[in-house]
């Protein structure tokens, strides 16, 4: 049986990723205005950044279509028996149920719809986990097992740099996002049931990555024998320092990386770093 993940592209996975792994990603788009750029192909992350921080309002961000899915499981089933498709959270866009729409339209069991319960690299850890398992030759039933299995036992944390996204996302006052600024507030983020939540603010860089630290030390995460996805929203230099200080303490087994695209970007804004794992 040949299977086919597919994905879209707030899985931020990167391109070589992707080529090797034979993974097909549907890009959701987002709008400056009137000009609108699909996630990942008509931007680099450099460009959209770029344009971000000149941008009086955010940009919107636009999901995929049920059509364009349809495009996209149609010619995949044209050589492959099974497809698998995995999206981001259904409880924060309308990817999902578009993805079931167009498995409604062409009236087929071969297409399996997935809510990962996940953005960004976060759920990009669990589509390439399942492609792994199809180049490895497992059983359909096996890797939805384990796609299942990873689902609810991701692991996201996420460091915000700056709150002016939130705030002109509507959710801080310009006031808090002022203060917090001032105060150089770092939020800590993580996902529960498929929603971005709050774990706390920290004052500064060092004492939010040591909280991050703090908390992996405090559940005896091992991550010897894991493969652990690290991303940054245009920081690089900032994410190196954070899987340094992280490996030196986990001697990490496999570690990947990648870059927040233009949807999760949209909300983070830049200097916003992440890690996440399977537990």
């Amino acid at each position: 049986m040949k299977i086919k993940i597919i994905t879209d592209s707030v899985s931020d996975i990167p391109r070589k990723i992707q080529k090797e792994l034979n993974i097909d990603v549907v890009p959701l788009s987002v709008n400056f205005g009137n000009d609108t750029y699909y996630d990942g192909v008509d931007l680099t992350n450099e460009e959209f950044f770029r344009k971000l921080k000149n941008a009086d309002k955010l940009p919107t961000t636009s999901q995929v279509s049920p059509g364009e899915f349809k495009n996209v499981f149609e010619e995949n089933l044209k050589e492959y028996d099974q497809i698998i498709c995995i999206t981001m959270s259904k409880k924060m866009s309308g990817t999902f149920e578009a993805a079931g729409i167009a498995k409604e339209l062409l009236n087929t069991d071969d297409i399996k719809i997935i809510d990962s319960k996940a953005i960004s690299f976060g759920y990009g850890l669990i589509v390439i986990d399942a492609a792994r398992n199809v180049q490895n030759g497992l059983e359909y039933n096996e890797i939805i097992k384990n796609i299942n299995y990873n689902v609810e036992n991701l692991v996201n944390l996420f460091i915000v740099d700056t709150l002016e996204y939130l705030q002109k996302g509507g959710r801080l006052s310009a006031t808090e996002a002022i203060i917090g600024n001032v105060l150089k507030i770092k939020p800590i983020l993580t996902i529960k049931e498929g929603k971005l939540t709050s774990m706390d603010k920290v004052r500064g860089r060092k004492k939010a990555m040591n909280y991050i630290i703090e908390y992996l030390e405090y559940n005896k995460y091992d991550f010897k024998n894991k493969t652990v996805g690290f991303f940054h929203a245009e920081d690089e230099k900032y994410l190196e320092n954070f899987i340094s200080e992280i490996n030196e303490k986990n001697q990490i087994g496999e570690i990947l990386k990648s870059e927040v695209g233009t949807v999760v970007g949209t909300h983070s804004g830049p200097g916003c770093i992440a890690i996440t794992f399977i537990k």
